[in-house]
This record gives C-alpha cells, structure tokens and sequence, in this order.
C-alpha cells in the first residue's frame, strides 16, 4: 500500500471525473433516443394526417359526385339549401372586463331528404297507320256452263300429265254427270277411257282393286275367277307372265262387274265397270242390219284364232285372208262374236257379216278385260 495522501486523493479524484463523464455520456444517450422518438411520431402522424385528409378529399367527391346525379335525376326540383345563421350580436364594451366569450354553436346541419324517384317513363305510343279504304272487288263473272266445262277438263289432262290419274278420273266422271254437250262429252270420254287403262294395266292403286297375298291352294285361274276378271288382267297389271304362282307372292287385283253395250246405228261399243264409263270404242257391225240384237254374254275368248267359216276349210291365224284379226270373243249365239280386224276401213261402218270388230291393239284390250260371263247388250 502507498501511504501517501496525495496520491490516494488523486485516485478519487479520477473516480469521481469517470463518474461525471458516465452521467454526462448517459444524458446524452437518452436525450438523443427521446430526440428520435419524437421524429418517429412526427413522421406517424403527418402520415395518418395525410391519409385522413385524402380520405376526406374522396369523401367531398363521392358527395358531389351523388348530389349531381340527384339534381339530373330531378332537374325540375329546386335543390335543398339551408338556411344561413346569422351569428349572435356582439355585445358592446362595459367597463367592467368583459367575461371570455362562450365558444359559437356550429349550426347543426339540415339533413338532406332524399330525392324522390325519378317518374316513369310513358312507352311511345305507335303512330296510326293509314289503312287504305276496302275497296269492294267485283264478284268473278261466272263462266258459261260450256267454258266451264273446257276449263275441268284441262285440270284433268294437268292431273294426267303430273300422274295424278287419279284426281283426273273422278273429274273427268263428274263432267260426264253434269254435261251433255256431245262435244264435250266426247273429249272427256277420250280422256277418261285412257286414265282407266292406264290405272286397269299397271300396279297403280285403284278403289276396285284388291291387294292379295297367294295361299295354299291358289291357282291362278282360280284367282281370276273369284276376283271376276282374267288371268291376262292379273298377269298385265302386276307385269307377270306365265301361270305358276307361288304362297306368299303379292298382287294387286282389279275386281269389278264388267258389261258392255253395242249401238249398231252409232258403230260404238261402251264399256262399263261397276255401272259407270269405263271406255267407248268405235267399231263396225254387219252388213244390212245383220248383227242380232238383244243381251247375250261371252263364253269363250280365245288369242290368234282359226276363222272356221261357213262351208269352207279353216283359216288359221296369220293368213291374210284370216278376217277375225289377233282375238275373238265369243257370244253365246252361234257364229257371232267380237274379233279384230286388219282392214281399219271397215270401223265405224255396217260392213261385216255380222260380226262386231274393232282395231286389233283394242280388241286386245277386251280381251284382257272381259272375263266370262260378262254381258254384251246389242241395240239398234
């Protein structure tokens, strides 16, 4: 240890200015960290003022923005204004001091009623449109009966061209009921006899037709007898040949009752179906008036027949001095039939030996067409 005084003074000495510094130093520190806080929350709080008095600017626009869009909604309302407040008198000096004056009330705002809304807007309303005056058509002036007549029947032969035989069938029928002009007549008996061969000769669907399936048992013969026609009308109008059929096969059958009538003063013979025209053929008949009359009926019908005449050798069929043509149908009176014939002169005159004959294509019609049985009624 160092007894000596000075030196142990000097030591504290030393202490107590390191003390000092110490304090001094901290003073320092802390006021340096209470100057930064402070700047810290200045900086904070410009920051929040900034933002606040932002928000507040939005705020303004939304509110104009609102109040604009009200006064175009109802331009015709006067906006709300509220009233000014006048400010309380000052009172005059005294001379007594005067108290503090009482902070102003801010008047409280008026609350704005909302605008009511806006009325409906009325849907146009369509002009009128002009309509023109109804100006009364005449009536059609009617067709003569004979006009008329000429007209249906060129509807008929239209029907006839589109394949709509037919409609033009049950027209042509209707002008025969309704007209007697002979002329007339005449053509549309002309149409109609063509519409019923076409319909009778094809797979054409008619009302007097009969679709049938073959059975056991079926022949064709039988067939055409229980349908009352000819095994030649069941082979052309289902385009069939020969005389085997077998079970299942399919045809369309026209059945129907056939007549026939013989005008000898006009040389035409009128087929029937079921009692209405069929077809008129023109034909010859025999010499001074000898072609018998009265109704008989076909027994026999035969294709490329053998003339067996009176007193001589048979003919047969193809010698040119055969005069019975490609078909006979024979009548249930001896010697007397319908048959075809080469010389065409001869239809439409008394000129035969009594026979009645046609052009041979349409002998062959009749051929097909009548079965036996069917009656032929000979008139003056």
């Amino acid at each position: 240890m160092n007894d000596d005084p000075y030196l142990e003074s000097g030591g504290s000495a030393r202490k107590i200015g390191m003390l000092v510094a110490f304090v001094v130093i901290a003073g320092l520190l802390v006021g340096a960290a209470w100057y930064i806080a402070e700047q810290l929350h200045g900086v904070k709080l410009n920051k929040a003022e900034k933002e606040a008095a932002a928000l507040e600017g939005v705020r303004q626009q939304i509110r104009a923005q609102v109040a604009a869009a009200q006064a175009a909604a109802t331009p015709t309302s006067p906006p709300s204004v509220t009233p000014p407040v006048e400010p309380a008198p000052t009172p005059p000096p005294v001379s007594a001091p005067a108290p503090a004056p009482e902070p102003q009330k801010q008047p409280e705002p008026v609350p704005v009623p909302p605008a009511p809304p806006p009325p409906p807007i009325p849907a146009p309303v369509p002009e009128p449109v002009p309509v023109a005056p109804v100006v009364a058509m005449p009536a059609p002036t009617p067709l003569p009966p004979g006009a008329e007549a000429a007209q249906r029947l060129a509807e008929a032969r239209d029907l006839c061209k589109n394949d709509r035989c037919l409609q033009a069938r049950d027209l042509c029928l209707q002008l025969l009921e309704k007209n007697k002009d002979g002329a007339l007549r005449a053509e549309a008996e002309k149409l109609l006899g063509e519409i019923h061969i076409t319909l009778a000769f094809s797979k054409r669907p008619m009302p007097e037709k009969t679709d049938y399936t073959v059975q056991n048992g079926d022949t064709l013969g039988g067939l055409a007898k229980k349908f009352t026609t000819t095994k030649e009308m069941i082979r052309k109008s289902n385009n069939f040949a020969g005389d085997v059929i077998r079970i299942g096969d399919r045809f369309r059958i026209l059945g129907a009752k056939w007549a026939v009538t013989v005008s000898k003063n006009s040389n035409d013979l009128l087929v029937t179906m079921n009692d209405k025209f069929f077809k008129r053929y023109r034909v010859g008949t025999g010499q001074y008036s000898m072609t018998p009359t009265g109704t008989f009926h076909v027994v026999s019908r035969l294709e490329h027949p053998t003339w067996y005449r009176a007193g001589g050798s048979p003919i047969p069929f193809g010698d040119t001095n055969n005069v019975l043509g490609t078909h006979w149908i024979s009548l249930d009176i001896p010697h007397y039939g319908i048959h075809g014939t080469w010389e065409t002169n001869t239809i439409g005159t008394q000129s035969s030996q009594g026979c009645i004959r046609l052009l041979n294509d349409q002998v062959a019609e009749l051929y097909i067409l009548l079965p036996e049985g069917t009656p032929v009624t000979i008139t003056e």
